[in-house]
């Protein structure tokens, strides 16, 4: 009997087939396999990044993301966000940059909310303010507002997100300018201002201007309470209003005003929803 001989034609096809059969069963499964992936700005179209600027990049596990992800501002090279994602879903520590490099915001991110400490920082890289989060997302325990100089600026103690005892503001000095004490059922029980804070060349004639509602607050620490305690900033990331409010409106407190070169100008203070005074600036 003679031997079959193949066809060039046929010999081409047979290895052809194997040279492919061999090539896919050997090609990483991004569905099933751990892969380092680096996205671009023509990856991410909406990004509005440039198409070969670096936006993003971390671990794939069947195609989540995992571990810790970086993202990076405009320039592709300094990172804006590096933060811990277990099954695609941020979870876990996670730190916000400025474009300088310098650290922003340091915190943990649990179940959509925050959890244990949260840090904030100067464009300096010292502290702005400390505050810590249950399980459950709700602030607690002692929170602290820094000036820029690293002297306490302001603390208060909260439960369940909501103040209680004292709520104390300090001089860029040390000294303690001004405190208001909170019931349990957060009510303002009793203020306590140092009258050194104030200037004592203020006109009485202005005394009982009432507050003007805030729009739009923007706060770092949870939601805006209309009467309750808030801490409140400006666009520009700046001390805006702080005290109890009662309507949207600031009841017992301190409201900071900044010129249009965003250098501080004035302090105003109220006392049971009335201006009272200008406060010391130092």
């Amino acid at each position: 009997m003679k031997n079959k001989k193949h066809s060039y034609p046929t010999l081409i096809l047979i290895i052809c087939f194997n040279l492919i059969g061999f090539s896919q069963s050997n090609r990483p499964k991004q569905k099933t396999d751990t892969v380092f992936m680096t996205y671009y700005g023509k990856d991410l179209p909406n990004s509005n990044y440039n198409a070969n600027t670096k936006v993003e990049e971390g671990i794939l596990v069947k195609g989540k993301k995992e571990a810790i992800w970086t993202k990076y501002y405009p320039d592709g090279k300094t990172p804006k966000l590096k933060g811990k994602y277990v099954s695609n879903v941020p979870n876990g520590p996670y730190e916000k940059f400025y474009p300088t490099g310098i650290i922003k915001e340091k915190g943990v991110f649990s179940n959509q909310h925050y959890n244990d400490t949260l840090t904030y920082y100067f464009p300096s890289g010292k502290i702005s303010s400390i505050s810590i989060y249950d399980k459950h997302g709700k602030q607690l325990g002692i929170t602290k507002h820094f000036y820029d100089n690293g002297t306490l600026a302001l603390s208060y103690e909260s439960k369940e997100d909501k103040v209680k005892g004292d709520v104390t503001w300090y001089e860029k000095s040390g000294v303690i300018s001004s405190q208001i004490h909170i019931k349990k059922q957060g009510k303002v029980e009793a203020i306590v201002f140092n009258d050194l804070a104030f200037n004592s060349n203020t006109p009485i004639l202005t005394k009982g201007f009432n507050a003007i509602r805030v729009a739009g607050p923007i706060l770092k620490d949870g939601p805006f309470d209309p009467n309750g305690y808030n801490v409140v900033y400006n666009k520009q990331d700046e001390l805006y209003q702080i005290g109890s409010f009662k309507c949207g409106k600031i009841y017992s407190g301190k409201i900071y005003n900044y010129d249009s070169n965003g250098l501080l100008k004035s302090i105003s203070i109220y006392r049971d929803g009335f201006y009272f005074s200008e406060g010391k600036i130092n």
